[in-house]
């Protein structure tokens, strides 16, 4: 089984209120580990090799509702990111 190591040394949220930035994070992060488990999703990243590190990964905008949840923001991220690590 392949083992993958996504670390996140800095989430910047620019127009975030800071009282839901923790919200987020964590729905991002259980996201991203929901997708990752999936079935294949981690075969394929591991495929990717050593020299992927990024320094920066940006995700595209995102076309949500004024006033989307916290947890909703964070779920939409995390396909994008991991698109951003395979690309």
């Amino acid at each position: 089984m392949s083992k993958l190591v996504l670390h996140i040394d800095r989430l910047v949220l620019r127009g975030i209120d800071p009282n839901d930035a923790d919200a987020l994070a964590t729905a991002l992060q259980d996201e991203l580990q929901r997708q990752l488990e999936a079935a294949g999703a981690l075969d394929q990243l591991a495929g990717l090799g050593a020299n992927t590190a990024r320094s920066r990964i940006k995700a595209p905008p995102l076309q949500l509702a004024s006033g989307t949840p916290p947890d909703t923001l964070g779920r939409a991220l995390a396909g994008p990111i991991l698109r951003g690590v395979k690309s």
